[in-house]
């Protein structure tokens, strides 16, 4: 499916963000990983800014 890392820094960083991801109830359900996102990630103000 996917290809293996080329580095070790990148494989330590995926590593790392798949850890994060598992602590927090992450799975491969993408209905639950858009409920985690909701929790983590500000809701993005959706009217136009005035400055």
């Amino acid at each position: 499916m996917s290809n293996p890392p080329k580095t070790t820094k990148t494989r330590t960083r995926r590593d790392r963000f798949i850890k994060t991801a598992r602590e927090l109830g992450c799975d491969e359900d993408e209905g639950r990983f858009n409920e985690t996102l909701k929790r983590i990630a500000p809701k993005k103000d959706e009217s136009p800014r005035q400055d």
